[in-house]
């Protein structure tokens, strides 16, 4: 591995309400970025995430896991935390040490309860978030109307940068509406057209 200076890291906190998808984004990074040869899945209990027997056999992250990749020339430390309010504190703590947070909240549920106390955290500190709408292929999944969850629930700023192409079994990519461009995925490995 690479020696990094402190301009070339950065710790990123995974934050949400439980089951919306934290620990499956990280394993998603990890496999992108060729850290790992396929993404763990939490159902499988073969997350790199959730490594303690009693989160693989709950099926959910009970304290705060790292890991790391490498990309464009960064080192990228992530943080991924549980999102059960009975494990908030590890959460919490975790907020203190880091750059900015991914805040995750899933596409069919919206804005629930957990994901409110953690924005909260984040707003105490003046933490950068930045909100990443997860399961866009599941039935009931409804962008816009999470949207308006976001807004209503966590602030009337937010502001999408991508919009989706489809939902449910017909989620097939992403726009880019700061460059106008349409991303179809075309490749497990994270590729697009």
């Amino acid at each position: 591995m690479a020696k990094y200076d402190s301009k070339s890291l950065r710790n990123v906190t995974i934050i949400g309400h439980g089951g919306t998808g934290k620990t499956s984004l990280c394993e998603s990074f990890l496999y992108i970025a060729g850290k790992s040869d396929r993404p763990g899945r939490v159902d499988d209990g073969t997350s790199c995430m959730d490594y303690e027997p009693e989160e693989q056999k709950r099926r959910i992250s009970i304290s705060a896991a790292t890991n790391f990749f490498e990309w464009d020339k960064h080192k990228i430390n992530i943080i991924d935390t549980p999102g059960d309010a009975n494990f908030a504190f590890d959460t919490k703590n975790c907020l203190r040490i880091t750059d900015g947070a991914i805040v995750v909240i899933d596409a069919v549920g919206g804005v629930e309860f957990q994901t409110q106390k953690v924005w909260e955290y984040a707003d105490e500190i003046n933490l950068p978030r930045i909100i990443y709408i997860n399961r866009m292929d599941r039935e009931r999944a409804d962008f816009f109307k999470t949207m308006d969850s976001i807004k209503e629930k966590l602030g009337k700023k937010a502001t999408a940068l991508f919009l989706p192409l489809g939902k449910e079994d017909q989620f097939k990519g992403v726009v880019d509406l700061l460059s106008m461009k349409a991303y179809t995925f075309d490749d497990p490995k994270g590729g697009y057209k």
